[in-house]
């Protein structure tokens, strides 16, 4: 979507609300949004994996921006990145803190004197003309205006490929110091693609309507679908039911397309008597051995984070380095898989 010269990845849909000015930016479209669980309708505003990218034409450009209204639970300041193409930006530039007032960040031309025989002899994806302002993750961003001559991104200047992440407030990137730390980012970032981040914090249900906007995309080539952990006071039956027809439906749009199915990531639960959790991941893992579709793959979770010293201190939520973990394991798992399979 570009607004006023701006892409703004990752979204979906603007909300304007006059009584409060500005624009809640949603990463679904408004017709998916209404289909989806309550909890889902207002996770999608949170700005996981959303960024405002564009060309700086003139020597500086401000963006007006607010953190939207939150609960005590929640810090009323949120963090933005900005990047250089793939490169984070320096000191002067990057990070901007976000408050629940509008808040102007502005951005100055730098120069990329340093930054050019690097990307000419790595050639990374992204094009450090390119500037990347990745928005709080973990609750509604709002925006007001943009001011200054830039201008859209120019084809080439991103990674030619896409990867779609799916699951819970940890695909989201819940309790990562910013979002460039959670784990699909860092795995977008190894895999060398871009990232369509549809974590829905504490309400990934695996919603048809979720399933049929995902199966209806065709401009992702991987995607990873973390499924169990906000429905765990949900009967297994009932979790089986809804998982398999939101993976069938995915996997049925999508033969070509390798897509990595995996569960409750290593938690508290884990280290009682009897987990809950060993229930919901051999159901994902049955399903997806139901379904016995070849680019169609199960990763068990406690697998992908192979300490509870990668745990934060509420016992769910990966930590930076536990987020860094997934990733790793996430990313030698899928390469040795695709190359194993020549494709």
């Amino acid at each position: 979507m570009i607004y006023k010269n701006v892409e703004l990845y990752n979204v979906q849909d603007l909300i304007e609300e006059p009584e409060h000015g500005g624009f809640l930016l949603s990463r679904l479209p408004a017709g998916v949004r209404s289909g989806v669980n309550s909890g889902a309708q207002y996770a999608c505003l949170s700005g996981s994996g959303a960024e405002l990218r564009f060309r700086l034409i003139g020597h500086s450009v401000t963006f007006v921006l607010a953190r939207d209204a939150v609960p005590d639970a929640v810090s009323p300041a949120g963090i933005c990145e900005v990047y250089q193409g793939g490169f984070q930006g320096s000191y002067h530039l990057s990070p901007k803190v976000i408050t629940t007032e509008p808040t102007r960040v502005t951005i100055t031309r730098q120069s990329l004197e340093s930054l050019l025989p690097v990307q000419h002899k790595d050639q990374y994806p992204y094009d450090p003309e390119l500037i990347r302002v990745l928005l709080p993750y973990d609750w509604a961003n709002r925006l007001y205006d943009i001011e200054g001559d830039v201008a859209p991104p120019l084809p080439g200047q991103v990674p030619e490929q896409r990867y779609l992440a799916y699951g819970s407030s940890i695909t989201h990137g819940g309790s990562a110091s910013v979002h460039s730390a959670a784990y699909a980012s860092r795995l977008a970032r190894k895999l060398g693609m871009d990232l369509i981040n549809l974590g829905m914090a504490g309400s990934a249900q695996m919603d048809a309507a979720m399933a049929e906007y995902i199966a209806g995309r065709s401009d992702w080539d991987i995607a990873t679908l973390e499924m169990g952990v906000n429905v765990t006071d949900w009967p297994l039956e009932r979790f089986r039911e809804a998982a398999e027809s939101f993976v069938g439906r995915i996997a049925d749009a999508h033969p070509d397309q390798w897509i990595f199915c995996t569960d409750i990531f290593r938690n508290y639960n884990d280290y009682k008597a009897e987990s809950i959790n060993t229930g919901f991941r051999d159901t994902v893992r049955e399903i997806v051995q139901k379904l016995n579709r070849p680019k169609l793959v199960y990763l068990n979770g406690y697998d992908l984070l192979t300490a509870g010293s990668g745990l934060s201190s509420d016992g769910l939520h990966p930590s930076d380095s536990g987020f860094a973990e997934i990733a790793e394991q996430l990313h030698r798992r899928i390469t040795e898989i695709v190359q194993q399979a020549g494709s």
